[in-house]
């Protein structure tokens, strides 16, 4: 591959999702930071998972740095999200990793905690977000812990 060619193969190589995006308007995103040793163990959960769900799902790792993104295309029952994340998190979390929801549409986020449990830094995170933000108008809780 030369020129506009290659061009456009590593424009969708180096964002997965957004490319998916356009042809999967209701996509959703999510992205594990494991462990770089675990990250086939955990590819093969997630599609298992979703398998099972009936979810049609798309995987992009990069393995050298211990990141996965799953793209659930398109869902057979909206209803089963939040559980089937909620599975996928624990799933991460039991191999050494953690798990976010990288991109959903609005009308799920309520339904759904797309940063996970809060480390031990929250206190810090807290504290910093309470000096930029001392009236608490910028984006309230759109944050991990509802920051």
């Amino acid at each position: 591959m030369v020129g506009k060619d290659a061009d456009a193969c590593w424009d969708r190589i180096s964002d997965f999702p957004a490319a998916l995006g356009k042809a999967y308007p209701g996509l959703i995103v999510l992205k594990a930071g494991l462990p770089r040793a675990v990250g086939e163990e955990f590819l093969s959960r997630a599609h298992q998972e979703a398998e099972g769900e009936k979810f049609r799902m798309a995987s992009f790792g990069q393995t050298g740095i211990g990141v996965i993104h799953l793209c659930l295309l398109e869902q057979a029952d909206g209803a089963a999200i939040p559980a089937l994340v909620g599975r996928l998190r624990q799933a991460a979390e039991r191999l050494g990793g953690a798990l976010v929801v990288e991109r959903c549409p609005s009308e799920l986020k309520p339904e759904v905690d797309v940063w996970g449990p809060t480390g031990d830094d929250f206190d810090t995170m807290r504290q910093v977000k309470a000096l930029w933000d001392p009236k608490g108008i910028l984006a309230p809780g759109r944050f991990v812990g509802g920051l």
